[in-house]
């Protein structure tokens, strides 16, 4: 327990002592105390002692000049001022009375046969009992949590029990300063300010953050600890002072509790990042392998969970920005949805490749729904500190065996490329809904596709562009509309007379044969292929 000046005052030595005024700094620590030889004391205090002093160096101070004095040592925290009177002065000067009570600085009048000795001795004796005290609590502590993290304690253990040891509610905030556990049996913490608000410094060098709370609709303060995990994941500890303020003693244990939690941490990144390449090495076989079938990849692929034999479907995700910035997040994220749907996921450069079992045997329609939904979810909470996040997924049909994982993975990955061209990025495709746009990607990709559009269009386009017209949308429309005149026009808001005149511009200029079927077909292919070029 520390040394007050209330507490200092009930030593045997100091039964003759008066306190003259700032009775309101009797809590003050005593943290040491030092007899006042010179007015250069100021430069040799450390902060918390009490002045031990007869007032001779600055006797011949006016009192504006000795409440200067001393204002001056405020900055240094000084704890009390303890005076013995009769030397220099037989009663403590009245202004030095108004100064203790103003600042709160206890003014304890000596008298002057009391020894120096026989007012440090006791004082100092307490103050390294209490040393002596904290570095048994932080023995006992540091070998209690290293005790528990050479056990692999779980990070939940680590927190309830510094809980207890501190006797205040603790929370684990993710980099986000978003909840992750906490030990309080009460109703929700509700933060008032999610913004860290103020810096609070400790005597001891600890710097913590704290914010207002509320718990069961009383206000209390949350300190917030920084928990250094590796040079780019950090996480946060917050311990609410609902119970009382935190002390000394108290932070020792935070700091324990911080290291062993950093720790774990530590050691939960690493199994993640051997079992994300143990994955990515499974995936990297069945997809972009050999497709043979081994003892080893059976082995292996059972050791992730991945029965070779079940149905899934392969989905791409791309986000729109450089994913090392958001990896572990990320990773966080990708390791709960695939636990969900037993599945496997694999980070590449550019994209995320992701393996879905379909273990409810739910339809292919309702599982590719629920995984929608929790990639959406999953991108919600991205947002909110990556606003420039815009996720985009291709998702593959459905198959059965592992031979056929590439299948699903081309398509999922074509899916991606295609709406790349046309939206550009926040999507989601089917590759099984792309009807024609599937062919006209292939053939952009081997040929020219401006050689797929016949010279009647092009001479459609070439009068548009001349003329300022639009004939070739008319001429879309049209087809969309089964060749209905009344139905073009409405759509165009146009009248139908217009319609008409178009029409016969159109089979004139393009030397087009509105009923030859094969015509009309090689013609709406080319309005498609027009279509995939702009949106491109």
């Amino acid at each position: 327990m520390k040394l007050t000046v209330e507490k200092l005052l009930s030593l045997g030595s100091y039964e003759e002592a008066r306190i003259m005024s700032g009775q309101s700094g009797l809590s003050n620590e005593v943290k040491g105390i030092t007899i006042m030889e010179d007015p250069t004391i100021k430069k040799w205090l450390k902060g918390g002692e009490a002045l031990l002093t007869s007032l001779i160096p600055i006797k011949n101070y006016t009192d504006n000049q000795m409440v200067d004095f001393f204002d001056e040592l405020i900055d240094r925290g000084i704890s009390a001022l303890i005076i013995k009177t009769g030397k220099a002065f037989d009663e403590i000067p009245e202004s030095l009375i108004k100064w203790g009570e103003k600042n709160s600085i206890p003014i304890i009048e000596v008298p002057k046969h009391i020894f120096y000795t026989d007012l440090m001795y006791p004082a100092m004796a307490e103050v390294m009992q209490n040393q002596v005290n904290k570095l048994t609590y932080f023995k006992s502590l540091h070998e209690r949590f290293r005790d528990m993290a050479i056990k692999n304690y779980p990070i939940k253990d680590v927190i309830l029990a510094l809980s207890e040891i501190i006797g205040n509610p603790v929370s684990l905030y993710d980099y986000n300063l978003n909840l992750v556990m906490n030990t309080s049996r009460d109703e929700p913490i509700i933060v008032h300010d999610k913004k860290i608000l103020l810096n609070k410094n400790f005597e001891n060098n600890n710097q913590c953050f704290y914010r207002k709370i509320s718990v069961k609709d009383n206000d209390f303060s949350e300190l917030i600890f920084e928990i250094p995990v590796t040079e780019s994941v950090k996480n946060y500890l917050g311990v609410s002072e609902l119970f009382h303020e935190v002390d000394a003693m108290n932070l020792i244990a935070i700091e324990n509790a911080c290291t062993t939690i950093a720790l774990a941490m530590v050691r939960n990144i690493a199994v993640k990042e051997v079992e994300e390449k143990f994955m990515n090495d499974i995936i990297n076989d069945l997809i972009f392998g050999q497709q043979s079938m081994s003892s080893s990849l059976v082995e292996r692929a059972n050791l992730a969970g991945i029965d070779l034999f079940e149905k899934y479907f392969v989905s791409v995700l791309t986000l729109g920005k450089d994913m090392e910035t958001i990896r572990y997040e990320l990773k966080n994220h990708l390791g709960n949805i695939v636990k969900k749907y037993e599945g496997a996921y694999s980070i590449k450069n550019d994209h995320v490749i992701i393996m879905v079992k379909n273990q409810r045997l739910s339809s292919y329609k309702e599982l590719t729904q629920d995984f929608i939904n929790d990639i959406k979810s999953m991108e919600k909470i991205l947002k909110k500190n990556n606003r420039s996040i815009s996720i985009s997924l291709g998702i593959g049909g459905e198959i059965k065996g592992y031979e056929n994982l590439k299948k699903s993975y081309d398509e999922a990955i074509g899916a991606i490329r295609i709406g790349e061209d046309i939206y550009g990025s926040n999507f989601t495709l089917f590759y099984d809904d792309l009807g024609i746009f599937k062919i006209i990607r292939d053939i952009s990709l081997k040929s020219d596709i401006n050689d797929y559009i016949p010279k009647s269009i092009m001479k459609v386009i070439d009068t548009d562009k001349l003329r300022n017209r639009e004939y070739l949308k008319t001429l879309e429309v049209y087809l969309k509309n089964n060749k209905n005149i009344k139905l073009t026009a409405k759509e165009l808001f146009i009248h139908p007379k217009t319609v008409s005149y178009r029409l016969e511009q159109i089979k004139e200029i393009g030397e087009i044969d509105f009923e030859d079927t094969d015509q009309i077909l090689e013609i709406q292919f080319a309005i498609k292929i027009i279509n995939f070029l702009r949106k491109k």
